[in-house]
């Protein structure tokens, strides 16, 4: 299984975490100032690891 670099960027509900998944292979375009916009997760807690 693939492991892909994310961030937390916030608590969604007790337990549940939104990630933003930084993988350039997974970007689903580019901000007008030429950033990559990564996909958005909710994962539980206890999925998610260091």
């Amino acid at each position: 299984m693939a492991v892909a670099a994310g961030r937390v960027v916030g608590m969604v509900a007790p337990g549940q975490w939104e990630i933003v998944v930084t993988d350039d292979r997974l970007a689903e375009g580019w901000t007008p100032a030429g950033v990559p916009v990564y996909p958005v997760c909710r994962r539980a807690a206890e999925a998610i690891r260091l």
